[in-house]
Order: structure tokens, then C-alpha cells, then sequence
């Protein structure tokens, strides 16, 4: 399947509509710029949280419907521009506080200052499309789009220990099961895994989905110093599936391309 125009303009709108509906429910509620360092509480966390779930939903779309290539430049484009776009916020002040007052609400109070997220999460993005084969940039996209958000989600709605700084029993397991769930419908459904089915079995996989979330998850914490998690964790899941269709289940040439 290729990529043509009426996916193109799919994905752009969609991304578009997710923009406006979070400005039109969550941007109107914030009215100085007080209320946007103030942004700790749980409706802004969720929002914030499906909105980095969009972008890596649309990302794989984008990866499933077009050559590795095609994406990884498109990719590079993106990301390159975003950055562009962050610098001039630090040239001119005009320009950031138009940048505030339309995105402010999806920046944490950190961020209205300093690089965003988002801008990490593309650079690990691009960093795993240009490293790793397709089949372990699926997964390092689907660890960084649902498992890294659903981690963060379940540390706040369900209090655990903790494994290590900002890192907690709850959210590193939830992030390995829906990890392990969405990835067995790419499993069975995407017709990229074709021949991961004919060689390696579901269980075994999706313990495998499991155990490179868990660990990719708490990868950025694991060092004194610290790494935008945006960027590392796609960067150690992709490091960790060519691990482990090298040493632990090789796989027949050709597989994993």
C-alpha cells in the first residue's frame, strides 16, 4: 500500500480537528498566563496525554501506508521545521506570545520557555526511523504514542510503589499491557508481520512487547543523567527488538526490513 493524496489530506485534517477541538475545550479555559502555569491539574494531563497519543497514531499511519524512506525524510522535514518554528519563538518575543496564546495549553509551564515536547518526540521519531528496520520502528513508535502516555496515566489514577524517580510500579506495568495488547493487533492484523507470524508465536511476542516497554520506559530514569524520555525511549525499544530478533529469536533474512 502507498501512501497518495486523499491519505494525506486524512491525516492533516484529523490532526487539524484534534488542534481546534483542544483549543475550542481546553484553550478557551485559560485566561491569563497564570492559568497556564497551573496547568497540573488532571483534564489538562489527559488532554495532553491523547494529544501525544494523535500525533503517534497519525505518524504510524503515515509509516504503514509509505516507504520507509518516503517517511523517515518526511520525518526529517517535520522536525526540522517544528525546530524552526521553536527558535524563532526564542528571536522574537512578539512571535512567542503568539505561540503561547494559540498552543500555550499544550505546553507544560517548563516548556513555555524552553523547547517542547513535541519537538523531542519528533527528534526520537526520526532518530529510530533512520537507525532501526520497519518492523522495530512500529514498535518504538507504538511504545513512545500509547505506552509512554498510559504509564504516566496510571502512576497518577493508580498510587504504587515506586521503581525508581518518577517511575512507579503502576505506570511502567500499564505501559507494558496496552503496549502488549495494541501491539498483537498489528500482530494479526498489519500485513507488515506477515512473516513475524510464520516464525515467531503470539504469546512470545507479545511477552516480548512487554518486557522491551517495561524496560524502555524506565530506560531514561536508569541514568544519572537525564534524556528527554520523547527521545530515548523510541531510540532504547528500537535498540532493544534488534536485540532481540539478533541474539534472543532470530529471524529469517529478509524479515524485518
Amino acid at each position: 500500500m502507498e501512501l497518495n493524496i486523499i491519505h494525506l489530506i486524512i491525516i492533516v485534517f484529523s490532526c487539524v480537528l484534534v488542534q481546534f477541538v483542544f483549543k475550542w475545550t481546553v484553550g478557551n479555559k485559560i485566561a491569563s498566563h497564570e492559568d497556564m502555569l497551573n496547568q497540573s491539574r488532571k483534564d489538562y494531563h489527559m488532554l495532553r496525554r491523547f494529544q501525544h497519543m494523535s500525533t503517534g497514531v497519525a505518524l504510524m499511519f503515515i509509516w504503514a501506508f509509505s516507504g520507509s524512506l518516503c517517511c523517515t525524510y518526511g520525518l526529517f522535514i517535520g522536525t526540522f521545521g517544528f525546530f524552526s518554528v521553536n527558535l524563532c519563538r526564542f528571536v522574537s518575543p512578539k512571535f512567542n506570545e503568539t505561540y503561547i496564546n494559540s498552543f500555550g495549553f499544550l505546553l507544560r509551564p517548563h516548556e513555555l520557555n524552553n523547547m517542547p515536547g513535541a519537538l523531542y518526540f519528533l527528534i526520537g521519531m526520526t532518530f529510530a526511523a533512520c537507525l532501526y528496520g520497519r518492523i522495530e520502528v512500529y514498535m518504538a513508535m507504538l511504545i513512545l504514542s500509547f505506552g509512554d502516555p498510559f504509564a504516566s496515566l496510571c502512576g497518577i489514577y493508580f498510587k504504587s510503589p515506586k521503581i525508581m524517580k518518577d517511575k512507579t510500579i503502576a505506570g511502567t506495568v500499564g505501559c507494558g499491557l496496552v503496549c502488549s495488547i495494541i501491539g498483537m493487533s498489528f500482530y494479526y492484523l498489519n500485513s507488515d508481520f506477515s512473516k513475524i507470524r510464520d516464525e515467531i508465536m503470539p504469546m512470545e511476542f507479545a511477552l516480548a512487547i512487554f518486557v522491551v516497554a517495561f524496560l524502555a520506559e524506565i530506560g531514561p530514569s536508569s541514568r544519572k543523567i537525564h534524556f528527554e524520555d520523547n527521545t530515548s525511549i523510541p531510540i532504547y525499544a528500537g535498540l532493544l527488538f534488534t536485540g532481540y530478533f539478533t541474539y534472543i529469536h532470530p529471524l529469517s533474512e529478509g524479515i524485518v526490513n
